[in-house]
């Protein structure tokens, strides 16, 4: 028993569908890769931010920011204050940990630097104030 059914055993009434090289609207890609060119093909890197708060303590957590995999540098969230350290949870501050290990800070006293000029830092400590 042939298990593969031609297209008029399923269309019916409908029309076969053909390729047609000269209409536009009803062609399908040529090549399975048309859409992606190899010689451009470009490895980019993946940085992730993960928050690791070790057997349930605050004062311990610590954010690992990951490049490609690979652990690249650990925020020690001993060295934050409470009110830095709330920023850093929310989606703005895993936002900020990212941009700013894309701009090169690879300590913790440049993030402390820059922590207080971010706008959302500002704007959540005026909304508890």
């Amino acid at each position: 028993m042939d298990v593969y059914k031609t297209v008029k055993d399923f269309a019916g009434d409908e029309e076969e569908y053909s390729l047609d090289e000269n209409n536009p609207f009803n062609s399908s890609l040529r090549i399975d890769s048309e859409l992606f060119k190899d010689e451009e093909n470009v490895v980019y890197t993946v940085i992730s931010v993960k928050r690791l708060c070790p057997s349930g303590r605050r004062r311990g957590e610590n954010w690992d920011i990951i490049e490609n995999g690979k652990a690249a540098l650990r925020l020690k969230g001993e060295r934050f204050t409470n009110k830095e350290k709330e920023f850093l949870r929310t989606p703005p501050g895993v936002r900020f940990v990212i941009d700013g290990y894309k701009n090169g800070w690879r300590s913790i006293n440049k993030f402390k630097q820059h922590i207080k000029d971010n706008d959302d830092y500002i704007k959540g400590n005026k909304a508890r104030s």
